[in-house]
């Protein structure tokens, strides 16, 4: 069972748009960073963009860019905009219905299920977008602000 990588591929390409300052980036810039492929990018910035997250700009100095402050935007915002489905999944099948057992589990681990999702929730709800953009800064770049770049001489990073 592999686990979806929207949500970390999400918080680094508008990691990216926070770092930028303000201006546009493109699908292509961002690709190279998180090592994809553009169209990858742009279908996450169809999600995005329909949360309210990312706004697009047209024309060859076009790409994306926040469309709110990124202490405005939560993690939580993030993952319910790009993870759809649930979290945590029952046996494909549905157990032995003639068991007490496996009667009894799947509302048991239901229950607990919605803890934990809610608990991912509340937690990604406390962190910012800003936070993220200051700790890779912290990392990766100067760990002062920098300037406001354009989006093609922004570092790419592996």
């Amino acid at each position: 069972m592999a686990l979806s990588a929207r949500f970390a591929v999400a918080v680094h390409t508008l990691g990216l748009l926070a770092i930028a300052g303000g201006g546009p980036v493109s699908s292509e810039r961002i690709a190279a960073s998180v090592r994809t492929n553009a169209v990858t990018i742009r279908r996450l910035f169809q999600a995005l963009g329909r949360a309210g997250l990312v706004v697009g700009q047209m024309g060859p100095n076009g790409g994306a860019r926040l469309a709110r402050p990124a202490d405005e935007i939560t993690l939580a915002e993030v993952w319910r905009a790009v993870e759809t489905g649930d979290l945590f999944a029952f046996a494909a099948s549905g157990g032995n219905p003639g068991c007490a057992v496996s009667c009894a589990v799947q509302p048991v681990l239901g229950e607990i299920f919605d803890d934990a999702e809610h608990a991912l929730e509340a937690v990604l709800g406390e962190v910012t977008l800003a936070t993220v953009a200051e700790r890779v800064r912290s990392r990766a770049l100067d760990p002062r602000p920098p300037d406001p770049l354009p989006a093609h001489s922004l570092p790419v990073a592996g």
